[in-house]
């Protein structure tokens, strides 16, 4: 039997540092976008992140693509 992979859900998540706190510890907040096209790529993906990411204040420290797969037996 064959495995197929479908994509269900796709999101796009931005990680921006919100400077430290008074024990030095980094200070990082997430922005998650969901129903994201799996059908870009990830360069699109990424430019669309760093699009975004000039809007805010904070710097942008990372970008990550979350995916959500189903797998079927087929």
């Amino acid at each position: 039997m064959a495995l197929e992979t479908n994509v269900s859900n796709l999101k796009l998540q931005l990680k921006y540092n919100y400077g430290v706190d008074d024990s030095g510890n980094v200070i990082t907040k997430s922005k998650t976008y969901s129903n994201i096209n799996n059908a870009v790529t990830d360069q699109v993906k990424y430019d669309v992140a760093i699009a975004i990411a000039a809007l805010q204040a904070h710097a942008l420290e990372e970008v990550h693509v979350i995916q959500d797969n189903l797998l079927l037996n087929v």
